[in-house]
């Protein structure tokens, strides 16, 4: 029982100093998101995907609409059973279309935001790995990870410095590759 007693506070004590010894940072990664004027120019774009596929499910709707208006026109005039059957099969297949159109686009949606989110967060992650590699830090986490977080350990001016550097380069490299004529797009 001694040696358990003393085995244990051994460890606690080693527990003590190790965790004495680790170096813990946070920031606050929506205010580096905000700061990126990538993250801007994706906002956009995003944007203009979204306006684009609404004005496609809009064309359906109205060719909907459209092909529900012939239907009650053909039905107020007496319209053939045929020729009603017909209206309705058309109704149905446009229907389909456009459930089908709307849930690929949300996927589409769904996969362009990560196209364009992808190369912003890899530019966050890489600035947060340069300053934690350069301060010897060995956490970097998110403030909103944490209960509390001590506002001396907050490194996000430093990770912004960073990371403002390495989105000057990545759009000049972004501009050296749309301007050398080669036809393939740079990073946005």
């Amino acid at each position: 029982m001694k040696k358990i007693l003393i085995a244990l506070v051994v460890l606690v004590g080693f527990a003590g100093t190790a965790a004495a010894q680790t170096k813990v940072g946070h920031v606050k990664s929506q205010m580096l998101w905000d700061t990126l004027q990538m993250s801007k120019t994706a906002e956009q774009e995003m944007r203009d995907f979204q306006g684009m596929l609404a004005e496609e499910i809009q064309g359906l709707e109205a060719d909907l609409t459209d092909l529900y208006t012939q239907y009650q026109d053909l039905q107020a005039k007496g319209g053939s059973p045929t020729m009603l059957s017909v209206k309705q099969r058309q109704i149905e297949s446009k229907e389909q279309e456009y459930q089908k159109r709307q849930q690929s686009a949300q996927f589409e949606m769904q996969a362009y935001r990560v196209e364009l989110e992808a190369p912003i967060q890899e530019l966050i992650r890489e600035a947060v790995e340069l300053v934690a590699k350069r301060e010897k830090y060995d956490y970097i986490m998110d403030v909103n990870s944490g209960l509390y977080v001590n506002p001396d350990n907050d490194v996000t001016d430093v990770v912004m410095m960073e990371l403002l550097k390495l989105e000057q380069e990545a759009l000049a490299k972004a501009a050296a590759t749309n301007n050398s004529g080669d036809g393939t797009p740079g990073a946005q």
